[in-house]
């Protein structure tokens, strides 16, 4: 059966907030302090970039699409959102680097290459949504 997109808009929107709020009240803190970890075990000793920050918010987008797309049984969704979950990871490790050693640089290339990189990084959730979930989103909307 197919889904009304405006349906999916708004589950999507409401299932995003109250992700949000829960990564801003609780898993952000633990988040930041596991980078902090992998910064100072590299040996940079400066922390994160404050301007790095706002990509991590890029898993709530991709969590939000996982749970509300239909088509998957629970454990072949799980597994899905785990892999996903490891490759944004994966992302916010090579973002820190590149943020940490392009702060402080004012040269035309190095913000065009941060301004790519948040790009990226705010649309990596829905491409990889649309990875996970090709077969099946041929028939998942009903427009209108």
């Amino acid at each position: 059966m197919r889904e009304k997109l405006l349906w999916f808009i708004l589950k999507f929107l409401g299932i995003s907030f109250v992700l949000f709020i829960f990564w801003w009240w609780k898993i952000q803190g633990f988040y930041l302090l596991f980078f902090e970890s992998f910064v100072q075990f590299l040996g940079v000793d400066s922390g994160i970039p404050q301007s790095s920050v706002w990509i991590f918010s890029n898993l709530i987008p991709f969590a939000s699409l996982m749970i509300i797309t239909r088509g998957f049984k629970i454990n072949e969704r799980l597994k899905k959102l785990g892999w996903g979950i490891l490759i944004l990871i994966i992302w916010h490790f090579i973002s820190i680097l590149i943020f940490f050693y392009s702060t402080g640089v004012r040269l035309e290339p190095v913000r065009i290459i941060f301004y790519t990189l948040y790009f990226l990084s705010v649309a990596l959730p829905f491409f990889l949504w649309l990875v996970f979930f090709r077969k099946k989103l041929k028939g998942l909307f009903a427009l209108g």
